[in-house]
């Protein structure tokens, strides 16, 4: 536990230079942490879920701050969403403190990464 506690602290550490610097090294990095991290502990149908949400809305401040309830009820609903809360919710404080539409259309970006990676180590885990 203190392991993946180290490791999404890191990926928050990273969000600014993702979300505001465009530092796709980063992104991918930290994209490809936090999927193997999800691989084993939430299912991609729980991830696509709440990825589709966020893919789907459109920036607005309010809009986007909603979707940070969305993750913690997702998170309290299934346990192994709890990594993509914290990252996720931290993200979005970033946006709606300092950021707007272009970080909003970033994050989405690494969202879509995550769920790429996520969904490889899933396959892979289960041998297909």
């Amino acid at each position: 536990m203190e392991r993946l506690g180290r490791e999404v602290e890191e990926i928050k550490r990273d969000l600014e230079d993702i979300l505001f610097r465009g530092n796709g090294r980063k992104l991918d990095e930290d994209a490809e942490k936090l999927g193997m991290l999800l691989s084993k502990k939430a299912t991609v149908t729980q991830v696509r879920n709440i990825f589709d949400r966020v893919r789907r809305t459109v920036y607005s401040e309010n809009d986007v701050a909603l979707l940070k309830s969305k993750f913690y009820y997702m998170a309290a609903r299934y346990k192994g969403l709890e990594p993509l809360k914290e990252v996720f919710s931290e993200a979005i404080d970033l946006i709606l403190e300092k950021g707007g539409e272009e970080q909003f259309r970033q994050l989405k970006s690494f969202f879509e990464a995550v769920v790429a990676y996520q969904r490889y180590y899933e396959e892979r885990k289960g041998g297909r």
